[in-house]
């Protein structure tokens, strides 16, 4: 489409000028503008060249070490994205038509020109854009039409035109941290350069160090982070710095000097005077040394007058002395850095000290007081000229430096002000000078005298009492005490003591007492009076409790509130409070007349008949409680129901002897005395009920049962008595009790009177359920023993039984094959025990149940053998059983291929070991356990030792018990160890031959 329209184009000019004469003159080049205009009549002109700026000394120092200038010049320069315009000028007198146009390399054909072109202009817009640099066009052809055919216009020279787009961002510089010393500063600078000018410049950003002269510092930087150092500065010097880049920012002005940031600082000074001191013949400072790079040090420390050198100190030295008095001097201080040198003066006059006057007042009185004058004047230049005293700004008093420091006949309690004049010269040029000093000075004030009433005595009608005066200054004198009965005055007296009584009162009457006081406090004041006013009444005529009736429908129980009323004998209607009842104080609810009121108390007791006693009352005084003992306590009583109580059940010793009518014993808490009618006890399933004619009645918590069932069966000594229920009461009712949880163990024999046993035979008619006693040693040599049961009591008396031999293939081997009850100060001596195939074995038995074992001695052997089997020195296996107080010497060897085997007692359940002594040896051939005293978590161990020498071995090999108690040769030999440790009896046991390592042990007496 484009193409068909030039060609018509073409074909219209040819038409138009076909006329024309070809012996016209052709077009010529003239040359191209760059403007920012479209019209080709309007002047491009020149652009205004930016103006040089108005340099400053840095800038003009930083200048003078730059390349500036030197930029190739445009023809334009524009700001980014500006719409310029190529004018592309042509002499054409012929008017041919211009067709097109060749601008870097693109063709501009005529339809493209702006309208603005005409015969001698081409006009073509183009946009400068936005990177910023210097940028040429340049044009190559151009076309026009003579009328008969298109021809090339010849372009010689002139056919370039340049521009530039100027920068717009320019780089900037933030500083932050400057941190300066006396020689050196430090800076922080960002440098944020987003159009990466100085790059395109040459990189050249620098900061510049300048101090007023010279550039004495410089810094290559780069964009981003920088820390910059200057070092070796002058102190307390002022400096400039500046961060600047040689740039062209095609702006017209070529390459010129950017100053992105200026500012300045001055450096810290490098050594200071401070504190400065001087006095008569003395100057005294520090220095402040502020070098914190370490580049330098004291040169001098001099003092000068009039120019001339007086006297120096070394480079510690802080103090001049032995100088003129009055007379200026300078100090002059210098320091010497890198090559540099700080001087720091000052001018230091000394003087003559001023001095000072200080006025100290001391015995300090109610009327006088005494003053010093306490002078620090080392130059002695310091007179005193008099001394004042004032009172309220008037002056009371003058005196001279010679007369005594010494004021009297003073008011008392004031504030007085003493002033001290006194005259100086300092010989400083300023002449004599007056000064005064003053002080205040209180006076003690008389103390003002105070009234009381004390050891005031109120009766019914009378007072008695005594006027306590505080006057320890006698500052004045009782004038009269009048006493009055509300308005109406019923006494006065002008001359009184301090001791007084009124009588012929009125009871429970409140009167008003008024002392007159007259007193002077040399103050100024004059006379003063005091009026002490106390109001106090007559005790109310005395009160007695006549009558007191408890409000209760029925008989109280324990924890219960009982109210009651109480009757009065109250003539004055005192305002009674409370009572005290038992020693405790209960509140009254009074009537309106006075003469009853209401208690209510909550008896602390278990039950039973109980007694109100009122001792005393209480009663509202003016306002004060008061409390009156009765004349003569009033008491009355009431029965209070408590709960009836079973403590326990039990016999003497916990043994009954069935035939001997032994008894049952109930043991009640009973404070309320109920009479029990009934008790119902069951035996073993059997009931057994007691009526009140058959129980006897010790005290009202203790009651006797005789016992009364029979017994059949004694191979269970230990039979369980339970308590079921109770029937209680007070006359005129009873109660039945259900009662659990009361029950005892008690051991039923026949009878408790002992059978004494003399030989062999004897032992072998031993019957359960009989006490049974050793009078005599028995041998039992000649025979083997065969273990058999026993339930009972054997008590050895102290006696031995020798030489007990025990074969047996099974079951329990001992002394007794099983055993239930106490056995007691019974010597076992060289027993043989020899068991196989058995159960259990022990020295005394081989089972025990429900057995108490004492102050037995046993020493001998035991061989013993048997799947599981149980073997201890004194007992196989043991249940609910006690062993105390044993001495057990034997040598145990026991061979099972599981077996349980101690010291006392093989296997255990619930017993308790309690001071036994166990030597000998005790091996175990197989498999099992080995235990020093017994194998079972359930026993209780307290207080029981080994033998120091007791050996405990299985399968061959010794076995330790490190945590046991061992006794040792020395223990085993003091009598001490066994009464204090052991915990033996000096009634049954003999240590008078005590020889371990001899065989010497505790033996019985006899």
């Amino acid at each position: 489409m484009k193409k068909s329209i030039f060609i018509f184009l073409v074909l219209f000019l040819f038409f138009l000028n076909g006329c024309k004469s070809e012996e016209g003159l052709p077009p010529t080049f003239q040359g191209l503008v760059i403007s920012g205009v479209a019209d080709p009549d309007a002047a491009p002109g020149k652009q205004t060249k930016p103006e040089s700026p108005a340099w400053e000394a840095i800038e003009e120092a930083i200048a003078s070490e730059s390349e500036l200038g030197g930029s190739a010049a445009c023809d334009f320069y524009a700001q980014p994205n500006q719409t310029l315009y190529l004018l592309i000028k042509i002499y054409n007198p012929e008017e041919f038509d211009l067709l097109s146009c060749v601008v870097n390399g693109v063709r501009h054909h005529s339809y493209q020109f702006l309208k603005s072109s005409d015969y001698g202009n081409i006009v073509l817009e183009f946009n400068a854009g936005s990177a910023a640099g210097r940028k040429e066009l340049e044009l190559t052809a151009i076309q026009y039409s003579d009328g008969r055919k298109i021809r090339e216009l010849k372009i010689l020279e002139n056919n370039r035109a340049s521009y530039a787009v100027s920068e717009q961002k320019l780089p900037s510089v933030e500083i932050s941290a400057l941190s300066v010393t006396a020689t050196s500063a430090e800076f922080r600078l960002l440098v944020r350069d987003p159009e990466a000018v100085v790059e395109k410049n040459g990189g050249n950003l620098k900061m510049f160090l300048f101090d007023g002269k010279e550039i004495v510092g410089r810094k290559e930087l780069e964009p981003g982070d920088n820390v910059i150092k200057f070092m070796g500065l002058e102190a307390s010097a002022l400096y400039e710095f500046a961060v600047a880049a040689v740039c062209d920012l095609y702006d017209g002005a070529g390459k010129r000097l950017l100053i992105l940031c200026k500012d300045n600082f001055r450096s810290e000074e490098i050594i200071a005077i401070a504190n400065p001191e001087s006095g008569a013949d003395y100057i005294a400072f520090e220095l402040i040394v502020n070098d914190k790079e370490n580049e330098g040090s004291i040169q001098a420390i001099e003092l000068l007058q009039n120019g001339k050198l007086a006297a120096s100190l070394d480079k510690d030295g802080r103090f001049f002395s032995g100088l003129a008095s009055g007379t200026e001097y300078l100090l002059k201080v210098t320091y010497g850095y890198g090559e540099r040198f700080a001087v720091e003066e000052m001018l230091i006059k000394t003087s003559k000290k001023r001095p000072e006057v200080e006025i100290k007042i001391s015995e300090t009185g109610k009327r006088s007081f005494r003053y010093g004058l306490e002078i620090m004047d080392p130059d002695s230049v310091c007179r005193i000229t008099k001394i004042e005293l004032y009172l309220d700004g008037i002056l009371q008093e003058e005196k001279s430096p010679e007369t005594e420091a010494f004021f009297t006949e003073l008011l008392s309690g004031k504030e007085y002000f003493l002033k001290a004049e006194y005259v100086f010269d300092l010989e400083d040029g300023l002449g004599e000078r007056t000064e005064s000093v003053s002080v205040p000075v209180e006076t003690q004030a008389l103390e003002a005298p105070r009234i009381a009433i004390e050891n005031f005595v109120a009766g019914y009608s009378h007072f008695d009492f005594e006027i306590e005066v505080h006057d320890p200054d006698g500052t004045g004198e009782l004038a009269s005490v009048a006493l009055h009965e509300g308005e109406e005055l019923v006494f006065e007296e002008r001359e009184i003591s301090t001791a007084l009584s009124f009588s012929g009162l009125k009871a429970n009457t409140l009167y008003g007492i008024t002392v007159f006081y007259e007193y002077d406090l040399n103050d100024g004041h004059g006379l003063r009076e005091l009026r002490f006013v106390s109001e106090r009444a007559t005790l109310p005529l005395p009160v007695a409790v006549r009558d007191l009736v408890f409000l209760v429908p029925d008989l109280p129980r324990v924890g219960e509130e009982i109210h009651a009323r109480i009757f009065f004998e109250n003539p004055s209607r005192a305002a009674i409070t409370s009572c005290v009842v038992n020693g405790a104080e209960v509140p009254v609810v009074l009537g309106k007349d006075g003469d009853t009121g209401i208690i209510s108390i909550r008896p602390e007791t278990e039950g039973g008949l109980y007694e109100v006693e009122i001792s005393a009352l209480k009663y509202d005084h003016c306002g004060e409680e008061v409390q009156q003992e009765l004349s003569e306590t009033f008491r009355s009583e009431i029965m209070i129901l408590g709960e009836l109580e079973v403590v326990r059940l039990y016999s003497e010793g916990g043994r009954i002897g069935v035939e001997d009518g032994d008894w049952l014993y109930l043991e009640l808490k009973n404070e309320t005395g109920y009479l029990v009618t009934e008790a119902v006890l069951d035996f073993s399933g059997e009931t057994i009920v007691y009526g009140a004619d058959e129980m006897e009645k010790l005290d009202d918590g203790l009651i006797a049962l005789p016992w009364k069932a029979e017994i059949s069966d004694y191979s269970e000594i230990y039979k369980k008595v339970s308590l079921v229920e109770l029937t209680y009461g007070l006359a005129g009712g009873s109660a039945r009790l259900a009662v659990s949880g009361v029950e005892a163990e008690i051991m039923f024999l026949r009878t408790l009177s002992p059978r004494t046993l003399h030989s062999h035979e004897d032992l072998l008619a031993l019957e359960a359920g009989h006490h049974y006693r050793l009078a005599a040693d028995i041998d039992l040599a000649q025979s083997v023993w065969e273990p058999r049961p026993f339930s009972g009591i054997l008590d050895g008396g102290g006696h031995t039984l020798n030489n007990l031999s025990v074969v047996t293939g099974n079951g329990f081997a001992g002394l007794f094959s099983e055993f239930s009850g106490e056995i007691m100060n019974l010597e076992l001596a060289d027993f043989y025990i020899h068991a196989s195939n058995a159960a259990a074995a022990g020295a005394l038995c081989g089972r025990a149940s429900r057995a108490k074992i004492t102050d037995c001695n046993l020493y001998g052997t035991i061989i013993a053998s048997g799947e599981g089997i149980a073997a201890g020195g004194a007992i196989g296996m043991a249940e609910c059983a006690e062993i105390a107080s044993c001495q057990i010497r034997v040598s145990l060897r026991v061979q099972s291929q599981e077996a349980a085997l101690a010291g006392i007692s093989g296997r255990a359940l619930s017993v308790l070991l309690r001071g036994n002594l166990v030597s000998g040896s005790f091996s175990l051939s197989g498999s099992g356990v080995l235990d020093s005293f017994a194998n079972s978590e359930e026993t209780t161990a307290e207080n029981n030792y080994l033998a120091h020498d007791a050996l405990f071995e299985m399968n061959g090999n010794e076995k330790k018990f490190p945590g046991q108690s061992h006794a040792g040769l020395a223990e085993l030999n003091e009598t001490g160890f066994y009464l204090e440790v052991l915990g033996w009896s000096s009634d049954i046991w003999d240590f008078s031959l005590l020889d371990y390592e001899r065989g010497l042990t505790p033996s019985f007496k006899k």
